[in-house]
Order: structure tokens, then sequence, then C-alpha cells
């Protein structure tokens, strides 16, 4: 499992479009197999929030975002997550 996850992280393999090959192992069988599950119940850690702008992006609790068309958008065009977050609070 740990060798599946590094080749991920060495050749920066995306999980969704990773494919079986010619002569996988049972580990690497077994992940693809279940990359329904791993991606469909995969979280984004939004961290500091500095880089991730309020349109566009997957960062609503559903997995939404808000399309960066509406109306209004081009006067908050540069703002990012962390201009929405409580620097003291957690949740």
């Amino acid at each position: 499992m740990f060798l599946a996850c590094l080749k991920l992280a060495i050749f920066q393999i995306s999980l969704t479009s990773a494919t079986i090959g010619h002569n996988p192992s049972y580990v690497w069988q077994s992940i693809l197999r279940a990359h329904f599950i791993v991606c469909g119940g995969a979280g984004w850690s939004i961290g500091s929030g500095l880089t991730i702008s309020i349109f566009d992006e997957p960062w609503l609790l559903n997995g939404d975002c808000i399309d960066g068309n509406i109306l209004g958008a081009n006067f908050v065009g540069n703002v990012t997550i962390s201009n929405l977050m409580a620097p003291t609070k957690k949740t």
C-alpha cells in the first residue's frame, strides 16, 4: 500500500486518471477498484485558504463551487477563502 501511494506521489499520477496497466500488483488493483470510494469520499483541506479563490473552486461543504460569472463577481474577483475565515476560530 505504501509503495502504491509512493508511486502516485513520485510520478504525480492522479488517482482518477490512473490505469490498471499490464502487470499490476494486488494492492494497485485494489486501489484502482476502490478509487470511486476514495475520490467520492475524499475531503479537501482548506488550510490557510490563501491560495483558494472563492469562485470556481469546490470549497463549499457539499463540494459545490460558486460560479465566477455571477453578477457582481468582478467586485470581489481576488478574494480568497482566507478573507472569509475568522483567524481565531478552528471551526
